[in-house]
Order: structure tokens, then sequence, then C-alpha cells
């Protein structure tokens, strides 16, 4: 739950060092695994794009990272896990970073996909 304040709160750096201990001890290519490391990834997507205001290349890096964390979980296997609507919240997330595509910068603000858990 800290990594889900710390990304909400758009400390993505602070959430991926949160996360990565349960990611390392998580079974590997398991959907805890995948979803982990997708949350991880998609985190560091929104980190580059703030970085990309003072380094357009980070963009690069911000379209890798958002790829791959989509693709990681699109991967889990079901549509809500650990209590988030996975679908829901990566259709915002696409939406959201859809611009960088482009090579437009989103700004992070209230507007940034939060995680939102369902129970």
């Amino acid at each position: 739950m800290f990594g889900i304040d710390l990304y909400n709160f758009h400390y993505y750096w602070e959430a991926h060092e949160a996360w990565e201990g349960l990611w390392i001890a998580s079974v590997r290519n398991s959907s805890e695994h995948r979803f982990l490391q997708g949350l991880i990834k998609l985190g560091a997507a929104l980190l580059k794009i703030r970085m990309a205001k003072y380094e357009i290349q980070d963009l690069i890096g911000a379209r890798n990272l958002a790829r791959s964390g989509i693709d990681l979980l699109s991967k889990v296997g079901i549509d809500q896990f650990m209590g988030l609507e996975i679908p829901k919240f990566l259709k915002s997330y696409q939406d959201f970073v859809e611009p960088i595509y482009e090579d437009i910068i989103p700004v992070i603000d209230r507007k940034t996909p939060r995680i939102e858990l369902m129970f």
C-alpha cells in the first residue's frame, strides 16, 4: 500500500523502491511478479516524462517503459488483481501517455492516472 501512496502522490522513484523488494521476492514469471514489475515500469515511465521537460530524449525511455509496463500488466491474467481493475487502469494510463508517441510531454498533475484499489 505504501508504494501505491507514493505513486499516487507522484513519488515514482520512491514507489519503485517500495515495490522492488516485493518484486524480487515474488516467484519469477508469476502474476505477482508481472504485476509488480509492470507497476514499477509504469511509474518509471512517468518519472521519465517528468524528466523530459529538461531533456527531451527522456521521452524515448518513457515510451519504452510505458510499452513494457502496459504489456506486463496486460499479461497478469485476470482483470482484477490485488484490488486493481487492470483494464480500467491501463485505459486511463494509455490515454494519459498517448501524447509521448508524438513527442508531446504530458503534464504530471492531478489528471495523472492514479492507482485506485477496489475491495
